[in-house]
């Protein structure tokens, strides 16, 4: 099979003390897929082809966590033996094989060198078993030299990595799998001593020493080269060009774009976001949707979209529209305006965009929760919206919105506004958004006015400040008031060798009494669909609260249990447990603003709290979990489910 990714690059790396220096000099790459090619390249720079310290407790690659051979925990995960000892240069050497205890647990196998007195790592060559429950990866190879310093330390000599992605792990003479192949080859030389010998290791002609000055502080530095093409490289950079003009692949790489961007390519428009297609509720019963805006193709740096909908039920249209504009300044910068016409959930997260903002997050996290609604959701508000935004990226980890809003609300059948004996036909707001993002250099990908974040072992943080006012068109009494609603989130993955846990906790408070639909309300669904950051069990509406906090936990224990278990294991089943909670207050006195409808109460004593026990990566992508409420009584009964069984597309490494 013709390989769909290659990519070759010149690149120069300096380290002086304990700062880095590289930029690349030459590069060359092309792939089938023209609109993911940048993706699979950082998912690649990013999460495969990085430097192995085999001293940390585990290696995180493509975001799942191995457990080192020499780390503290070892003996957990591996059986160590001496298998050979040797005397170089009047030290004595010592050779130890390690092999996992469980083929299918994601950990190494191979043999490491250590020298004896310092028992320091010399050498360390470490791979996938094939067998281990890790989708999508065929085959996985390290192999580290480790040389000593002048003084007495030691640093990376080559470090090589052989990586080979399949469709279809299985051998087989009769089907061809898809794979593509990923090396990477690293030379460090201590260059203190302006001593240049050759390396005793030498891998290829094609791999040279920089030619640094000696100096009092040590540099360490080499150069990547890449030899010239030979006859089957070239054939295959052609292949790859021929086949990106087939049809087929075409449209394949723009549904692979679609699932990164939400937007399907036109040419010069871009279709979509997809989650927005299709929806189903009480108020607009069927709900269609045509969102289209303008693509990179047709412009770089400015972009204009709309969308229209019709509700089969209400027969009403709802239309918005929205551009954007990338300022020409060193730091990333966008002004933005946007306008809407439409219904939205009571329970819609105001700060939702800061939890999900990644661009393939953005619709309701899962999409059977689309086509599965038991009980449509009845509350249901229409929001006329405008607002004008200004997003400011300061440095790798600092990044700003400034957003001035105006809103309408009008009232429903289900959603009644009033305030004493007077029924309002709506109300209006006046406010401005302010974010912060702190994410500690967490890595990402530049999209078209977008960004693709990829999970790293650091938390990320959203700040968020909404202030205002609100007025009420009455004829006496309160008309209107200040508020402020001001909100705190975390999202963060942490590895625990083949388990990983995912958070998000957020909390926040509103400031000021404000009309019913400014409270924050944590969201429920009524279908099968399992969200990640919605409450499974809740009905559509449950508690209003003014001060609040949320806790969302999954741990996927990556087939600890399941990978022990006879002919169960065959199948690589993966161990996931949920934990989803929520606790909120109601101290203001909101009612003499506006009444709050009957189905809206105050939340109790005792935290909502629901828990999850299930089974993921059946077939790699799909994820079944029985969900069961902790709270008991009939006070819970009133807005929520006991139990359930929740489904949803989950598809990872």
């Amino acid at each position: 099979m013709m390989p769909f990714y290659m990519d070759e690059t010149i690149s120069e790396h300096a380290r002086k003390d304990k700062e880095d220096n590289s930029h690349i000099t030459a590069q060359k790459s092309d792939g089938i897929l023209s609109q993911v090619n940048p993706q699979i390249k950082s998912v690649l720079d990013k999460k495969v082809t990085t430097e192995f310290n085999f001293y940390d407790n585990q290696i995180d690659i493509l975001t799942r966590g191995f457990p080192s051979p020499i780390s503290s925990t070892a003996l957990m995960y591996y059986n160590i033996y001496l298998s050979d000892s040797i005397v170089s240069n009047k030290v004595k050497h010592y050779k130890f094989n390690f092999f996992p205890k469980s083929y299918k647990n994601i950990t190494f196998k191979g043999h490491f060198w250590v020298e004896e007195g310092s028992w320091a790592l010399t050498e360390i060559k470490a791979s996938l078993p094939n067998s281990a429950n890790l989708n999508f990866v065929k085959d996985l190879e390290v192999h580290i030299n480790y040389e000593k310093l002048s003084d007495e330390q030691w640093f990376y000599k080559t470090q090589k990595i052989n990586l080979k992605l399949t469709i279809n792990k299985k051998e087989g003479n009769k089907r061809k799998k898809k794979t593509f192949d990923v090396q990477k080859l690293i030379c460090y030389r201590d260059a203190s001593t302006n001593d240049l010998a050759p390396l005793a290791e030498k891998p290829s002609s094609s791999y040279a020493l920089l030619n640094t000055e000696a100096s009092n502080n040590k540099i360490i530095a080499f150069r990547h080269e890449v030899a010239p093409l030979d006859t089957f490289e070239q054939s295959a950079y052609k292949g790859i060009k021929q086949l990106k003009e087939n049809k087929f692949i075409k449209v394949a790489d723009k549904f692979s774009a679609m699932t990164l961007n939400g937007y399907y390519n036109l040419g010069k428009l871009d279709l979509g976001p997809y989650f927005s297609f299709y929806r189903k509720n009480e108020i607009e019963g069927h709900r269609l949707t045509l969102p289209l805006r303008t693509s990179e193709k047709l412009f770089k740096n400015f972009m204009a979209g709309a969308y229209l909908g019709y509700g089969f039920k209400n027969k009403e249209w709802a239309y918005g529209g929205n551009v954007k504009v990338m300022l020409p300044t060193k730091k990333r910068s966008i002004l933005s305006a946007s306008y809407h016409y439409d219904y939205f959930d009571l329970t819609r997260n105001k700060f939702v965009e800061f939890i999900r903002e990644n661009p393939y997050q953005q619709g309701g996290g899962n999409i059977i929760s689309s086509f599965t609604s038991e009980v449509p959701n009845p509350y249901l508000i229409r929001n006329r919206h405008v607002d004008l935004s200004y997003e400011h990226q300061i440095n790798t980890s600092l990044g700003i919105l400034v957003r001035p809003e105006l809103n309408r609300f009008y009232s429903n059948y289900n959603l009644a506004f009033e305030q004493g004996n007077q029924s309002l036909s709506h109300f209006d707001t006046y406010n401005v958004m302010l974010d912060a993002r702190l994410s500690f250099g967490q890595d990402y990908d530049e999209g078209f006015f977008s960004r693709i974040y990829y999970g790293n072992q650091k938390p990320v943080f959203h700040i968020s400040t909404l202030m205002g006012q609100y007025k009420l068109p009455v004829e006496d009494g309160k008309k209107s008031g200040y508020y402020a609603n001001v909100n705190l989130s975390m999202k963060s993955r942490f590895n625990m060798g083949p388990m990983f846990l995912k958070s998000m906790i957020e909390g926040g408070a509103v400031l000021g009494s404000v009309p019913y639909p400014l409270l924050q309300m944590p969201r429920g669904t009524r279908d099968i669909g399992s969200a990640r950051y919605h409450f499974n069990l809740l009905h559509h509406s449950s508690f209003a609260s003014d001060m609040y906090m949320s806790a969302h936990l999954c741990l996927n224990g990556g087939g600890v249990l399941f990978n022990k278990l006879p002919l169960i294991k065959k199948f690589n089943l993966r161990e996931v447990v949920s934990f989803k909670a929520y606790h909120g207050k109601l101290l203001g006195n909101h009612n003499k603003v506006m009444k709050i409808p009957n189905m809206l109460q105050a939340p109790g004593k005792e935290p909502y709290m629901e828990m999850g026990f299930g089974v993921t990566n059946i077939f790699k992508c799909l994820r079944v979990e029985y969900v069961n409420r902790i709270n008991k009584g009939a006070y819970f009964d009133k807005f929520s489910s006991s139990h359930g069984f929740r489904f949803r597309i989950e598809v990872s490494f």
